[in-house]
């Protein structure tokens, strides 16, 4: 599974969500409205793809902790999206 490919999606339709007159997507944010943006996308995937579940789930004894990388990949997503083809 491309992961990306999986994410990217989930990005684009929040973010079109949050393009609203108004919204502090358009006036410039925050790192809290950058956290709930992240959070929106990730609740998303959570409900939509069992698949999902493999990446979120942390195994015992693992050096990374796979909840935080998603995170991680989801914010930067966000992040890209926002500077590349909102602003």
């Amino acid at each position: 599974m491309n992961i990306n490919k999986t994410i990217q999606p989930f990005v684009i339709e929040t973010l079109n969500e949050e393009e609203y007159e108004g919204s502090p997507l358009l006036k410039g944010f925050c790192k809290e409205y950058l956290a709930q943006l992240v959070d929106k996308v990730e609740n998303s995937l959570k409900n939509s793809l069992n698949d999902i579940e493999e990446i979120i789930l942390e195994r015992e004894g693992n050096k990374f902790e796979r909840p935080r990388l998603l995170r991680a990949a989801i914010e930067s997503m966000v992040v890209y999206e926002i500077a590349n083809n909102r602003i």
